[in-house]
């Protein structure tokens, strides 16, 4: 299995991140670390479902991530870019949320807390999310939601797929 590691913002490959895969009931797990080029090389896998575990080194920036993937092919399997998110700085400072959930692994608004910050915001269900504070979101929304992990008091800007941009102050958890 090969990928590469990349800055979700600005798609810049990420050296140094520990990149584990492991089959699904934990039957074995191996490990590598990208290189200078945010690539990795994992040999031996056998087919199956896999998280791969990014792990990016003690007071690294980036955040913690994991990502299924399925190996279903003979011979070396490419997964691609798997993106990080840099870390939010929240020390000291409650966790908010902008009360909203989304379908799935896309970044589909699935239901909106009508008395929460986003319900007065503009937001509606079934909106898309594409940008996060002018990130693009589209070629990763499962890392796009690590974006929205601010402390309570921030404001978000979320670009929408109908073509507007609105901004949703997050609220304490």
């Amino acid at each position: 299995m090969t990928g590469r590691v990349v800055d979700l913002a600005s798609r810049q490959p990420i050296a140094g991140i520990a990149v584990h895969a492991e089959l699904a009931g934990g039957q074995r797990r191996e490990a590598q670390t990208s290189g200078p080029d945010g690539r990795f090389v994992i040999s031996g896998l056998p087919h199956g479902r896999l998280t791969l575990d990014l792990g990016a080194p003690q007071g690294s920036r980036y955040m913690y991530r994991d990502v299924e993937r399925v190996i279903d092919s003979g011979g070396t399997v490419d997964v691609g870019d798997l993106s990080l998110v840099t870390r939010q700085d929240t020390s000291g400072k409650p966790l908010g949320t902008i009360d909203v959930t989304f379908a799935g692994d896309s970044l589909q608004v699935a239901t909106i807390d009508p008395n929460g910050a986003a319900a007065k915001s503009g937001l509606a269900v079934g909106d898309i999310v594409t940008t996060i504070d002018g990130v693009d979101v589209t070629v990763d929304p499962s890392a796009g939601r690590f974006l929205l992990f601010t402390s309570a008091g921030t404001p978000i800007r979320l670009g929408l797929l109908r073509g507007v941009t609105i901004s949703v102050v997050s609220t304490a958890r």
